[in-house]
């Protein structure tokens, strides 16, 4: 067992009782798709430590393995992939985008056009292809923070 999910492990525990009352505050209390977000965490991490993936070199594995995406995609409140797309972002992965409400709001403000959030991540990919004929440095990842950042200020 990694030593990060040993770590959660134990944490969830205290979570759960927390969520559920033993305290008289409301912190940890958020749930998504019915579960607790604490519990969506935890099995994320149980699925990246069934699968051997204990370090960030061991991430890109996961980026063409079916079997543990959909592992994580069986996650209540995962199905989206939106997490999974966060994750690879947050542990390095400069081509991606997290197309969330904020990108879906830019994207329609920008064009007109409500588009659905795989055609949308479609269009800001090919938008970095043609950006770097004059940016060549410019990433999936940059041009998502900018998007994000500007319609969050707003």
């Amino acid at each position: 067992m990694g030593v990060f999910y040993a770590c959660l492990h134990s944490w969830l525990g205290f979570a759960v009782r927390h969520a559920n009352g033993n305290s008289g505050k409301t912190e940890g209390r958020e749930r998504h798709h019915g579960i607790l977000k604490a519990q969506a965490v935890y099995e994320f991490a149980a699925v990246l430590d069934a699968n051997r993936i204990n370090t960030f070199s061991d991430i890109p594995r996961m980026y063409e393995d079916s079997n543990i995406k959909n592992q994580i995609l069986s996650i209540p409140g995962q199905k989206s992939g939106i997490s999974l797309s966060y994750f690879y972002m947050l542990s390095g992965n400069e081509d991606l985008i997290k197309v969330d409400r904020h990108i879906l709001h830019y994207i329609e403000l920008a064009t007109g056009k409500v588009m659905p959030k795989q055609q949308a991540e479609q269009v800001l990919q090919d938008c970095v292809m043609v950006l770097r004929k004059d940016s060549p440095d410019i990433t999936c990842r940059m041009l998502d923070h900018a998007m994000w950042s500007y319609m969050s200020s707003k």
